[in-house]
């Protein structure tokens, strides 16, 4: 039996659906630019620690997460669907809230070609490793050395903590705002690192068990103290979405797929005939699971975000 998607209405009875010469069923609604999406109300007066906006439901509801309380979040589905411009959503919706004193980035793109853009965005916004100072890492060499370098971050940040007394970033962060623990050359405020990969898999099978073995240490342990992963996948296969992967991401963000085999894997459902037209998702987390329209944007709008968050910062 296949899964129903928990939706206000199903498609085959919802009233704005229509249905196109080949049979196939689309959503009336259509998606809206991230542009729209950034001047919503509840984007702009929102006080979530990350926030991270994902789209629009079928009911046209503004679908906003925290990252913080994701902690990670895994994007399937096959290629073309909108997995990358997602992506880019994400990580704009990010720096528009957030200073580089709040967030450091660090973006992994091994096709040298999707987060090619962010090279023009301000260094302070990034998070280096201590042998380079690439924006947008591509190369395997420089992705292991990139993880290398977060675990060591991760321990270096849970033994601030220990010293501090906190149990997170967020205790520790309030402790030094509110003045309870004195800035200094030891203490000062621990930015949040966002670490967003683009095709994980191509950077799982060129990195081998060094990689996997590194990123799954670093998955495990690193919500803590605020090391937060976002990142993609065309490929569903067990040794890519393993189980250790799958335990320590519980939300999942999952497009078209080619087969149910692929959709099992990624939300352990079979979704394949609920979908609906490019740049729809399905958001799943535990149990629960509901259709997301992501947003639609190009790379001159990107561009010209990009200017805007050099010149607030």
């Amino acid at each position: 039996m296949e899964d129903k998607i928990i939706s206000s209405r199903n498609m085959e009875h919802c009233s704005n659906a229509i249905s196109n010469d080949y049979g196939l069923w689309y959503h009336a609604t259509m998606r809206q630019t991230l542009t729209t999406l950034l001047s919503s109300r509840q984007y702009q007066e929102s006080n979530l620690i990350l926030p991270v906006l994902l789209g629009t439901t079928n009911e046209n509801d503004i679908s906003l997460i925290d990252v913080t309380k994701s902690p990670h979040v895994l994007i399937g589905g096959a290629p073309a669907q909108g997995k990358t411009m997602l992506l880019h959503s994400i990580i704009l919706s990010l720096l528009l809230k957030k200073s580089p004193q709040e967030l450091k980035l660090v973006l992994i793109d091994p096709t040298k070609i999707e987060f090619g853009v962010y090279a023009f965005l301000n260094e302070q916004h990034f998070y280096h490793s201590t042998h380079g100072k690439e924006k947008v890492l591509s190369h395997i060499s420089s992705c292991i050395e990139m993880v290398k370098c977060l675990t060591d971050e991760m321990d270096l940040r849970y033994d601030l903590l220990h010293r501090a007394k906190c149990r997170n970033i967020k205790e520790y962060n309030h402790k030094i705002h509110s003045g309870q623990i004195p800035q200094n050359a030891e203490y000062n405020i621990m930015p949040y690192i966002v670490v967003i990969i683009d095709e994980f898999s191509d950077v799982a099978v060129a990195g081998g068990e060094e990689f996997l073995s590194m990123f799954m240490h670093l998955l495990s342990l690193s919500r803590s103290v605020g090391i937060h992963i976002i990142f993609s996948t065309y490929r569903h296969d067990t040794d890519i979405i393993t189980g250790m992967i799958k335990a320590n991401v519980p939300v999942r963000i999952g497009f078209r797929f080619i087969d149910k085999h692929a959709s099992l894997r990624l939300l352990d459902r079979v979704v394949q005939q609920d979908y609906l037209g490019v740049g729809e998702a399905i958001y799943s987390e535990g149990s629960c699971a509901f259709r997301i329209n992501t947003p639609y944007l190009e790379v001159p709008e990107i561009e010209v975000m990009i200017a805007q968050i050099n010149k607030a910062h």
